[in-house]
Formats: structure tokens, sequence, C-alpha cells
């Protein structure tokens, strides 16, 4: 009878200190491209936020000069806008007839482009509102919601300040009357340039006591403005090449003479 050696098993098992090490190693990777994506995220957010903030926050330029200064009397205005009652400032100029009397009969309300404010130097809105009053036209000239010295309120290019130019009309029908002795204004109408003259079409759309308008190179379309905006400086401020304006805001109906044109212009 043979015998067999006992048949043995040999179990090979791997340290338990390499399995930690692996486990721990693993763990920290894990947390590692956590930390990365929040502080990705966290980077990306900021920086969205503060790409908006500089788009719609805009430093308020101070105004270089008043009518005075160009020899004409006028006075400081103070209205809300219609809806959300934002306070905004402005003056009120009458307009001088040839005999050198005063009148309010006609008012033009001037409405400034982005950016800028009533008395915009580079696109002459002051020397424009003294012209327009020397003819005899009484001159409303305010600074839009954010602008010059208006409240500070996030830019819209348009979509919210109508609603100031319709605070003005406002202002000018039912506020108080700068100069009483001149009465209050019979005949409304309105010059605005580029972002200005939009944002007076769509409030114009709205407002039938607006009787005429000057549109000075006001956009159609909002995006093709846009979509340049980080990429070069042009004619429109920091926006296009070329002022766009083949059709009237909106494609919306008016019912009163819109005088409108385009061409090279300050936003």
């Amino acid at each position: 009878m043979s015998s067999r050696p006992p048949s043995s098993v040999m179990h090979i098992t791997q340290p338990q200190g390499g399995v930690k090490k692996t486990d721990r190693l693993l763990r920290w990777i894990v947390v590692a491209l956590l930390i990365v994506s929040v502080i990705v995220t966290v980077a990306y957010t900021a920086l969205s936020i503060y790409i908006a903030t500089q788009l719609v926050y805009v430093p308020q330029k101070p105004l270089y000069a008043t009518p005075a200064s160009l020899g004409l009397q006028f006075k400081y205005v103070t209205f809300p806008s219609r809806i959300d009652q934002v306070q905004l400032k402005g003056w009120y100029i009458p307009g001088v007839l040839p005999d050198g009397s005063l009148t309010s009969q006609r008012t033009i309300i001037m409405v400034h482009g982005d950016r800028t404010n009533r008395a915009d130097k580079d696109a002459g809105l002051l020397n424009l509102s003294v012209d327009l009053a020397r003819h005899g036209f009484a001159v409303l000239a305010f600074d839009m919601r954010g602008s010059g010295e208006s409240s500070p309120e996030p830019l819209s290019l348009g979509y919210f300040e109508q609603r100031d130019v319709l605070g003005a009309v406002d202002f000018l029908r039912s506020g108080t009357v700068p100069y009483p002795d001149l009465g209050r204004t019979r005949i409304i109408g309105g010059w605005g340039v580029s972002m200005g003259a939009a944002t007076l079409l769509m409030a114009t759309a709205q407002e039938p006591a607006i009787r005429a308008v000057v549109s000075d190179c006001a956009y159609s379309e909002i995006i093709p403005i846009l979509e340049p905006e980080y990429e070069y400086s042009s004619c429109c401020g920091s926006y296009s090449a070329e002022c766009q304006c083949p059709n009237l805001v909106g494609a919306r109906r008016y019912t009163c003479p819109i005088i409108q044109f385009g061409g090279r212009c300050v936003c």
C-alpha cells in the first residue's frame, strides 16, 4: 500500500498594506478631480457674472456742459419712467422765437445713444438741442436709466429704456410745468440717435402723443449688433462696422411722420 504525501494548498494573499495604499490613492484622485471641477465651475460662473456686469452696468459719464454755457435758459427737471418709476434727470430748454420771446408749445424729446448722456459731446447732442431751441422748438433732453445723472440701472439696449421715453411723454403731458408762464406743451416730437433712436421708435409705437420722429441710425435687429461686441470697436462705440437700419424697429405700425437716416454714427 503506497502512501501519498498529504496534499497542501498554498494561499497567496496580497499584503493588506498595499490594498490600503491603492484605495487611499484612488480616493485622493477622486477628491482632487472634484476640487478641480468645483474650482472650474466657480471660475466660469464668476467670469460669466463679470462679463454680464460689464455689459449691462456701464460707468455713467458726467455732463461736460449745460445749455447755459451756450447762452440759453434752461431748467433742471426730474421725472419717473413709466411703469417701473426709475428716476430720470434732464434739462428743459424753452424754444426761442424770432422776437426773442420763449415758447414751450412744441417740445422735442432728445434721446441719446448707448453709454453716453444727454450732452453727448461726440454726437453733438447739446449743440443740436441748442440749435433746435434757437429755431423755436423747446427741448426735453434727459439721461436714460443708467446714464448721466439718472438712477443706476442695467443697460437693456432699448427694451426697458423705452419706458424712460414714455415717462418723458407723461412728464410733458401731466408733470410739473417747467415754465408755468409758458404753459404746457401742445405738440410732442422726438429725436433719437442710434440706441436712442431705436428706443424712441419702440416708445412711439405705443404712444400716439408723439407726433413726429427723427430716427438717426436706429438698428432694426439687436443680435447682429451684440455678436461683434467682444471682437472689435468701430463706428457705433464698440458695436458693428455699419449701422444697419433697413426697417423700422420691430416692423411696427406708426401713425406719425418718421424721418429715418443711417450711415456711420456714434452710439
